[in-house]
C-alpha cells in the first residue's frame, strides 16, 4: 500500500471500520521484471479514505481461487503464456481485471471477506490474533470453560470470532461469539453492564438469552448454549453450526423453504420480537436468518447484546442510498424486510436495484408483504414494525406471548437512549458523506459530458463573436 495515500487520521480508525464499500479503480500498469504490475487505486467512498496497491495478475487468480467456495464466477480473465506484455493485451486484460474486481467489491458481502481486504492492502483492518488473545482470556477466566475449536469463517464479518466451547463439570456445548466495537464505542464497558444485566431478568420468550455476557474495551462477547439445529439459515440449507460461511451458504446450494404456514409464523414471531425490542428501546437492526433460532415454542432472536456494539449490519449500504430510511425504526423495518426475503428464497440480500421483478417471483400474499418495505408508498414511506404485525398475512396467527409489558429501569433506558442517538448520528453523517459524494461525481460527469463541453464551447465562441463586434 502506498502510505502517502492515506489520510493523516488513518492510524486512529478503529479496527472495526471494514464494515464499509469499497471501490476500485486499475488505472495506470508498468512491466517491471518480465511482469505486468497494475496500479489500483481504492476507496471507502463514504469514509473518503483512499490508498493505493500494486499487483500481478497471479494475485488477482490467487483471490479468485480463495472467493471459490462461495460458488460465483467473477470472470477472472484467462492465464495466457505468450503474448501477454504486448500492449494491447495488456490494456485488454486491464479492462476485465476490472470488470472481475467490480463484481467482487460490489457484492453486498464479500467486501468483508478476509481473502478480500488482504489482497487490497485495506487500512485497519483487525489483527486476528490480537483479537483472538483478547476473546479467549474471557473464557479463561471461568476455569469450567474451556475452547475446543475456533470457528474459521464461520460469519460473514470479517472481525467478529466464532469458538466451540464445553464445560468441563456438565460436558454442555456453547458457541462462543466475540464481535468489536464499531467506529463509535457506544459507551463504557461498565455502563454495558447495566444494559446486559437488563436483557439477562428480562427472560422474554422470543428472545435467545446467553448463558454469559463479557464486555472490556475492545468488545463484547456472548456465551450461547449450542443448539444443534442451528439458526433458521442452517435449516433452510440443510447445515449444521460449525463450518466456513462461504462454503455452507454457497450461492450454488440449494435451499429447503418453509412451509407458507410455518414461514408465516416465524414472521410473526420474529415481528413480536423486534416491537418487545422496539418499546425497549434497544437499537437492534442485525435481523437476519442467522440471528432466528426456531424452536418447539416458537422463534428467537439472538445475539441482541452485540447489537449495541454500534457494529454495520450487512444491509447498512443499501439503508444509506434509501431515501426512507432515516431513523433506527426504518433500519428495523428494512432489515426485516431482508430477513423475509432470505427465509422465503435463501438470498440474504434483496435486490432492491429490481424490487419488481424479485417480487414477482415471490407468492402472491407474500408479495405485496414485502412491496409495502421495498416499494413504499411515496407519501408516508415505510410502515411501522406494529403495521406489518396487523397485516392480513398474519390473521390467523396467534402470537404466543399476549399482553406481555415490558420496561427498562430508568438508568438502563437512559444508556440504550444515548446508544441510539450515537448510531442515528452516526448514520446521518454516512448519509449525508454518500448524498455529496453522489452529487460531486454527477457533477464530474456532467461537465464532461460531450453535450456539456458542447455547450461551454458555444458560450466561449458566442463571447468571442461579441468581443469582435465591441472592436468594430
Amino acid at each position: 500500500m502506498n502510505p502517502e495515500a492515506a489520510p493523516a487520521g488513518m492510524a486512529a480508525l478503529l479496527p472495526a471500520d471494514i464494515a464499509y464499500p469499497l471501490s476500485c479503480d486499475i488505472g495506470t500498469w508498468s512491466i517491471e521484471d518480465g511482469h505486468v504490475i497494475y496500479v489500483i487505486d481504492c476507496q471507502r467512498s463514504i469514509l473518503n479514505h483512499k490508498w493505493t496497491i500494486r499487483r500481478r495478475y497471479n494475485e488477482f487468480a490467487a483471490l479468485n481461487r480463495e472467493l471459490a467456495p462461495y460458488g460465483m464466477d467473477f470472470g477472472l480473465p484467462p492465464k495466457k503464456t505468450f503474448g501477454n506484455l504486448k500492449p494491447d493485451f495488456v490494456r485488454a486484460r486491464k479492462v476485465a481485471l476490472q470488470e472481475f474486481i467490480d463484481k467482487v467489491t460490489v457484492h453486498p458481502l464479500l467486501f468483508c471477506n478476509e481473502a478480500v481486504l488482504n489482497f487490497l492492502e485495506a487500512p485497519a483492518i483487525p489483527d486476528k490474533n490480537e483479537e483472538n488473545q483478547v476473546a479467549a482470556t474471557h473464557i479463561r477466566n471461568f476455569r469450567d470453560l474451556v475452547i475446543t475449536k475456533r470457528w474459521e469463517e464461520n460469519g460473514w464479518r470479517y472481525c467478529k470470532l466464532f469458538y466451540q466451547v464445553i464445560s468441563q463439570s456438565t460436558k454442555n456445548m456453547y458457541v462462543y461469539t466475540w464481535l468489536p466495537y464499531g467506529r463509535i464505542r457506544p459507551t463504557q464497558p461498565g455502563n454495558l453492564i447495566v444494559i446486559f444485566e437488563f436483557l439477562r431478568k428480562l427472560k422474554f420468550p422470543y428472545f435467545l438469552s446467553p448463558e454469559k455476557v463479557m464486555a472490556d474495551r475492545h468488545g463484547i462477547g456472548l456465551l450461547t448454549e449450542m443448539k444443534p439445529r442451528g439458526s433458521l439459515r442452517d435449516r433452510l440449507f440443510g447445515k449444521r453450526p460449525e463450518g466456513s460461511f462461504w462454503e455452507k451458504y454457497n450461492v450454488q446450494n440449494e435451499i429447503v423453504p418453509l412451509a407458507d404456514d410455518e414461514a408465516r409464523e416465524v414472521a410473526k414471531d420474529v415481528l413480536e420480537g423486534l416491537i418487545a425490542l422496539q418499546k425497549l428501546g434497544v437499537p437492534y437492526t442485525s435481523i437476519h436468518c442467522g440471528n432466528v433460532y426456531v424452536t418447539e415454542n416458537g422463534s428467537r432472536l439472538s445475539e441482541i447484546e452485540q447489537c449495541i456494539t454500534n457494529q454495520n449490519t450487512m444491509h447498512y449500504p443499501s439503508m444509506i442510498k434509501n431515501k426512507y430510511v432515516n431513523t433506527i425504526d426504518n433500519m428495523m423495518v428494512i432489515n426485516f424486510g431482508h430477513f423475509v426475503y432470505e427465509m422465503l428464497t435463501g438470498i440474504m440480500v434483496f435486490p432492491e436495484h429490481d424490487a419488481i421483478t424479485a417480487l414477482s417471483r415471490l407468492p402472491r400474499d407474500w408479495q405485496y408483504f414485502l412491496q409495502r418495505i421495498f416499494v413504499p408508498d411515496k407519501k408516508y414511506g415505510l410502515p411501522s414494525l406494529c403495521g406489518l404485525a396487523n397485516d392480513p398475512l398474519f390473521e390467523n396467527i396467534t402470537p404466543f406471548v399476549r399482553d406481555c409489558y415490558l420496561s427498562a429501569p430508568l438508568v438502563a433506558k437512559a444508556l440504550l437512549e444515548t446508544i441510539r442517538q450515537k448510531y442515528t448520528q452516526r448514520f446521518h453523517a454516512d448519509k449525508a458523506a454518500f448524498n455529496e459524494r453522489r452529487r460531486i461525481d454527477h457533477f464530474q460527469e456532467l461537465i464532461q459530458s460531450d453535450a456539456e463541453r458542447n455547450r461551454r464551447r458555444e458560450l466561449v465562441l458566442a463571447q468571442l463573436r461579441n468581443n469582435s463586434d465591441n472592436t468594430k
